[in-house]
């Protein structure tokens, strides 16, 4: 008649493909209300592209909150309070903390800590240049450029700088 070992193996694979086809074609479970994973992966991709239909309009929206919060900080100098935080952006420009949090780490490419960091270490680097550090201690530059502590004003210095304050005074002035 026929293979043994073939028909031996049919009901083997009739097994394997029950369940994937009742994953493909779940109207054959369920009725015909159902849709079918291709049904359900175009209907995701069209909604996708009728998204990306609006990205110009919520680009010019993040555009202008981004405008906003530089502006914000430029004028008010908030970072060099010690608590200075993404939350204080937020409740004083009446913007979403999430919108907030996109701005830096989508359009500006760059983390709400480390954007925060790198304006402090630039007023502590302007006071050090204007010989702030002959009457003021690294540590009293430090907080007055918003940190908490000397050891995170000197990581973050060196993350700037490549080299700690001390060693940037004798190499700049």
């Amino acid at each position: 008649m026929g293979n043994p070992s073939v028909s031996a193996q049919l009901p083997f694979y009739i097994l394997l493909l029950s369940p994937i086809c009742l994953f493909l074609f779940p109207s054959w479970l369920y009725g015909e209300s159902k849709e079918t994973v291709f049904e359900r992966f175009w209907q995701a991709f069209k909604k996708a592209l009728n998204n990306s239909q609006k990205l110009p309009e919520e680009t010019l929206h993040q555009s202008e909150d981004l405008n906003r919060i530089i502006a914000f900080i430029q004028d008010n100098k908030p970072y060099l309070k010690e608590n200075f935080s993404l939350h204080d952006i937020s409740r004083s420009l009446n913007i979403p903390h999430v919108r907030v949090t996109n701005c830096f780490n989508k359009q500006l490419m760059i983390s709400f800590p480390v954007y925060r960091n790198k304006l402090r270490i630039d007023y502590a680097t302007s006071l050090l240049f204007h010989g702030e550090h002959l009457s003021t201690s690294i540590e009293g530059i430090a907080s007055k450029a918003g940190f908490k502590s000397k050891s995170a004003f000197y990581i973050a210095f060196k993350a700037e700088h490549g080299m700690t304050p001390i060693e940037w005074i004798k190499e700049n002035l």
